[in-house]
């Protein structure tokens, strides 16, 4: 089975986002957040467009994105790998890239919300954890800020 490391388009990424990575979500599924580093909104991040970036078969099997936000900062969200690829480094991939895509951009640092079930994927990249594990204010928690210098 051939493994294509690319990208995909939003219209491509929201099913598996809907379906698979946060399945009977309460707020709407956005391309983007207005989520700041650390905590609070900033509706300015709204306007910037983000990089999916995917490991496909015959379908998508690994996604993550990356976005700018207002402060010069990049966020990574939404990592999904389907259950039966687990395992085999593809969250590394996806992460990988869009950290070098984050550094093209040239982001001071790039920040995530990771849930405690995916947070050794993120510590094999570099991200390092800047807060407790919290459930108030997300509906797939526990979750955590976590960042890395770039």
């Amino acid at each position: 089975m051939n493994v294509l490391v690319g990208t995909s388009t939003w219209e491509e990424v929201l099913p598996v986002w809907r379906d698979q990575l946060w399945p009977g979500r309460k707020s709407k599924i956005e391309p983007t957040s207005a989520m700041r580093y650390l905590g609070g909104y900033d509706m300015q991040n709204m306007q910037f467009v983000p990089v999916f970036f995917s490991l496909t078969t015959d379908r998508i099997i690994a996604i993550n994105s990356v976005v700018m936000c207002a402060d010069g900062s990049a966020r990574s969200r939404g990592l999904w790998v389907d259950p039966s690829f687990r395992g085999k480094g593809y969250a590394r991939i996806v992460l990988e890239n869009s950290i070098l895509q984050a550094k093209e951009w040239g982001a001071k640092h790039i920040w995530t919300v990771p849930r405690k079930s995916s947070w050794s994927s993120y510590q094999h990249v570099g991200f390092v954890q800047q807060t407790d594990w919290f459930s108030e204010g997300v509906e797939f928690g526990p979750n955590c800020y976590a960042s890395m210098m770039l």
